[in-house]
């Protein structure tokens, strides 16, 4: 096993200005209080909110990826929905897998994990 110490970094982006207080201030000190409790150890760190002039290239580089995947997992959900239908809570037994079969009566295949 790995007993390399983990370490954590919370990172509080709020609109809230310096010093006003901060719900994801709150959470982000009681989040870092529970792992310490497991010996994880860390610091939080506030970033405040600030008007840009221009988006960053980086940002809108992210930004233009982000979009693309995202539009691109779309196009292959609804050509191929998740879960399948056979797998819907709405769906029938039957339709999902034909008559129910007790476990105690499921024939074993070599491989499979009982």
């Amino acid at each position: 096993m790995n007993n390399t110490p983990l370490r954590a970094v919370a990172l509080v982006c709020t609109l809230s200005p310096s010093p006003k207080p901060s719900s994801s201030q709150l959470l982000a000190e009681q989040t870092m209080a529970a792992l310490a409790e497991h010996g994880v150890t860390g610091k939080t760190i506030r970033t405040d909110y600030q008007d840009l002039d221009k988006t960053p290239e980086k940002s809108a580089a992210t930004n233009k990826t982000l979009a693309a995947n995202t539009a691109h997992l779309a196009r292959r959900l609804k050509a191929s929905p998740y879960p399948p239908a056979w797998m819907s809570p709405h769906s029938t037994r039957q339709a999902r897998s034909g008559p129910a079969v007790p476990l105690s009566r499921r024939s074993h295949h070599p491989g499979s994990c009982e």
